[in-house]
């Protein structure tokens, strides 16, 4: 079984680099710039003024880079913990913020590229690759974004009506750890009471969420009766939870002891709550692993996280380098021989 990781870095590079670089203004944003100012963050955050608290930190946070934006999330979620209770107001708006802000970059870039991503062009190269080796496929993203599933409709027509659809065939199954834009759970006593999003964050602080996630049709319109609250996860530095419904991380833990390929696409393998789900699935298995970022640098340093997992790559028992490829998403995609000959690996039995 393969099993493909993608982070941050795939959907910042999952357009032609040329016509990226001619609209940065609605590029999906690598962490460090999830509150940089531009016009589009800054017409997201008009609709939710209780973000404009903390939006100067975390700014700053972003000039500073390499996951400093996470660090200052985590410290503001202390903040509230420590009794700070109009935090909590504050970090429910950042939640909306950010669910606005993704929905509507990601629907620019689809626009911009005609609905053609790095994502589509990987995925019917995995298809196509499927109808000899057979062997299912498990895609786990940590992106908020739905570029993902969009490129999964286009090739394989997945239809994501449901929360069900995400896992239910045997080829793909998609798997997003820390949510989505377009899920949404309810909160407070009463499931079956729809609140506006003003009232959710206004009265967060007192607010729990109560009800199972749900993929909401409309992201933000509570007028189907579903939920408005955004199922995703605050992006902080030391997560210790999940995003997703617990039979998709159920799913994923019962797929782990077949995988015997990983591929990883952009991800920088921070997660350590994900990070010691591989560790219970994966460890001290011998298996191939290739993983794809901008630079080689960044290549090695997802490896060096990788390596805490235990999972250890082809060989005689010893660690060697993985297969990396320089050049990120876009560079992957152009020519995949490298791709088609790794594939064809096996781990040893």
């Amino acid at each position: 079984m393969l099993m493909v990781i993608f982070g941050a870095g795939a959907s910042y590079d999952s357009i032609d680099r040329g016509l990226a670089e001619l609209h940065p203004e609605h590029r999906p944003p690598l962490a460090s710039a999830l509150f940089a100012q531009r016009a589009s963050a800054d017409e997201v955050i008009r609709s939710y003024p209780r973000c404009r608290a903390v939006i100067p930190r975390l700014r700053a946070a972003g000039l500073r880079g390499g996951g400093e934006v996470e660090r200052e999330l985590q410290k503001l979620q202390a903040e509230q913990q420590d009794g700070y209770l109009e935090r909590a107001s504050h970090l429910m708006a950042t939640r909306y913020y950010l669910r606005d802000l993704l929905i509507a970059n990601g629907n620019w870039w689809l626009q911009l590229s005609a609905g053609i991503t790095n994502y589509t062009a990987l995925l019917d190269e995995l298809a196509r690759w499927r109808y000899t080796d057979k062997d299912p496929t498990a895609l786990v993203t940590f992106n908020y974004d739905n570029l993902l599933e969009r490129a999964c409709r286009d090739v394989l027509g997945m239809p994501f009506n449901s929360l069900i659809e995400y896992t239910s065939r045997e080829d793909f199954r998609v798997f997003k750890p820390h949510g989505s834009v377009d899920w949404d759970r309810s909160v407070g006593p009463n499931p079956n009471t729809v609140y506006v999003p003003d009232h959710i964050i206004t009265h967060a602080a007192s607010l729990t969420a109560t009800g199972p996630i749900q993929v909401q049709r409309i992201p933000g319109d509570g007028s189907l009766g579903r939920h408005p609250c955004p199922a995703i996860a605050i992006p902080v530095e030391l997560k210790s939870t999940f995003e997703c419904p617990d039979e998709h991380l159920d799913a994923l833990k019962r797929m782990l002891p077949n995988v015997d390929r990983l591929l990883v696409i952009g991800w920088r393998a921070t997660e350590e709550h994900f990070l010691e789900v591989l560790r219970a699935g994966l460890a001290n298995r011998r298996i191939p692993v290739m993983i794809v970022a901008d630079t080689e640098q960044a290549a090695d340093s997802t490896w060096l996280s990788l390596r805490s997992t235990r999972v250890n790559q082809l060989g005689m028992g010893r660690w060697q380098a993985p297969v990396t490829v320089g050049g990120g998403f876009s560079g992957f995609v152009t020519d995949l021989e490298p791709l088609q000959s790794w594939l064809r690996l096996r781990a040893p039995g």
